[in-house]
């Protein structure tokens, strides 16, 4: 309540596939976050990272994670959901009221130029994208020192941007303007990934027309995969 007197717009993020969890629950969280009148959503399916104490957890069975059957249903259910409270699905994890939707995302989405600033922070312009120390304290010293607090550099070539451009661009339900992505970054969509788009269109992942592609409802749950062959 306090929120939704002083905020126009709040969000909250959902994670869903915790060790035990059931379709059940999960449906009755979805229910009660509904009920709190959010105008934004964002929903995410469990990842255990690699070197933190909860993959040391799950390589020691201390826990059962969901199965990928239940995982699936968990995601479907709130597409369905959320629709009928009247939300967009506008992104494969985000979800928003009209005029809603999260305008930081939308930068990364549509391959916009970000910078950044703290430690840990990643900027992306012009093709270049860096990483700053993660270490507060190695970042502040270098600061100090009038060092540069970058620890890392990728420096992309005309392809991989292109790629990497229409792969985050392809996370927007409403999927990617062939014409607009020619224009943006000089590259057909067929020269760039020609094969791949006749494969995953036969295999029902991609929606193919003359004017836009985009994900399919079996596209978008699988979507990892899709992205992970466009980038070969």
């Amino acid at each position: 309540q306090i929120c939704q007197k002083h905020f126009r717009s709040v969000a909250c993020d959902l994670i869903f596939g915790a060790p035990g969890e059931t379709r059940t629950d999960w449906q009755r969280d979805i229910n009660q976050l509904v009920a709190l009148q959010p105008q934004h959503i964002s929903t995410y399916g469990l990842t255990i990272e690699k070197g933190t104490s909860f993959w040391g957890r799950h390589q020691r069975n201390e826990f059962i994670t969901v199965d990928e059957e239940t995982d699936r249903a968990m995601y479907l259910d709130t597409i369905d959901r959320l629709a009928t409270a009247g939300f967009e699905h506008y992104e494969i994890s985000n979800f928003s009221l009209p005029n809603h939707r999260c305008q930081h995302n939308l930068v990364y989405w549509r391959g916009e130029p970000y910078y950044a600033a703290g430690p840990g922070a990643a900027s992306y312009v012009n093709g270049v994208r860096r990483m700053n120390h993660r270490s507060t304290t190695t970042y502040l010293n270098r600061i100090l020192s009038g060092q540069s607090p970058v620890a890392e550099v990728e420096t992309l070539d005309d392809r991989e941007r292109a790629l990497e451009r229409l792969v985050f661009a392809l996370r927007m339900i409403e999927g990617v303007d062939r014409r607009q992505f020619q224009q943006a970054c000089g590259w057909d969509i067929d020269d760039l990934i020609g094969h791949d788009l006749t494969q995953l269109a036969a295999h029902g992942m991609l929606d193919v027309s003359p004017n836009r592609i985009r994900l399919t409802r079996e596209g978008i749950v699988v979507s990892d995969a899709v992205f992970a062959q466009l980038l070969g």
